[in-house]
């Protein structure tokens, strides 16, 4: 006779774990405001010779 394996605990349910982990769905707004760049970023973005060259 082989020895049952015990199952695992699930902390969390199927929902919570799509939303943890699900690609984020942004608005217009939302995306403008978290993938916004302030000058500082900008000027060493600029100033980076690999990446002005993309």
């Amino acid at each position: 006779m082989q020895p049952t394996r015990p199952s695992r605990i699930q902390i969390l349910k199927t929902d919570e774990i799509d939303e943890l982990y699900r690609r984020p769905e942004f608005s217009q707004t939302e995306r403008e405001e978290y993938f916004a760049l302030n000058d500082t970023l900008l000027g060493v973005l600029w100033n980076t010779p690999q990446i002005c060259k993309l």
